[in-house]
């Protein structure tokens, strides 16, 4: 019994951090596509009239606002990060 224990304990051991890392590793990959959106918004709104730039702010504090969820580990909503992404690709942006 003790020795099933043991063998049970260790797996569920090196299984925890491996799901961690896969989940991290997909996180890297959110936030590296979150910092390109952003950088498209930030360009775009060098190019608008001062009183347009709001939106552009708006929605480039969204993406930060992100961005720092993420890389602080909390749960973001997949469903948000595609909205953000889509809002961030749409044209004049």
């Amino acid at each position: 019994m003790n020795a099933l224990k043991t063998v049970v304990l260790t797996l569920a051991a090196l299984t925890v951090p491996a799901v961690s890392l896969a989940a991290d590793a997909g996180s890297r990959n959110r936030i590296e596509e979150l910092q390109h959106a952003k950088q498209r918004v930030a360009q775009s709104a060098e190019t608008i009239k001062p009183g347009q730039r709001h939106s552009f702010v708006r929605e480039e504090r969204r993406l930060q606002a992100l961005i720092d969820d993420l890389q602080a580990g909390k749960a973001v909503d997949p469903a948000e990060i595609d909205r953000a992404l889509k809002r961030a690709s749409r044209p004049g942006w």
